[in-house]
């Protein structure tokens, strides 16, 4: 297992400044990206703020998809900038 202490600088599209986080990550560590049907309203905060372009908007169902949730970053940037709060994250 590595452990590394990393800092990310993530552009915020809602508040026009940087979100500036440090987070510990390993090797092995997956992320669970849940997503409210109910609540979203497919606005596409989310998937623009995005840094590993994972999120995308579902045309069909006009709802906010996840493509690989083994590829999250864990930043938790989608999470804060949706408007209605659809989006939660958890460490699997």
């Amino acid at each position: 297992m590595i452990r590394r202490a990393a800092v990310s600088t993530v552009p915020n599209a809602r508040y026009g400044r940087f979100i500036t986080r440090k987070y510990r990550f390993d090797k092995e560590r997956v992320m669970k990206i849940v997503i409210n049907d109910d609540l979203c309203i497919a606005c596409g905060e989310c998937v623009d703020l995005c840094p590993k372009k994972i999120l995308y908007i579902d045309e069909s169902a006009d709802k906010c998809r996840c493509r690989d949730e083994k590829k999250c970053d864990g930043l938790r940037g989608c999470e804060k900038v949706c408007p209605v709060e659809a989006i939660k994250i958890y460490d699997s």
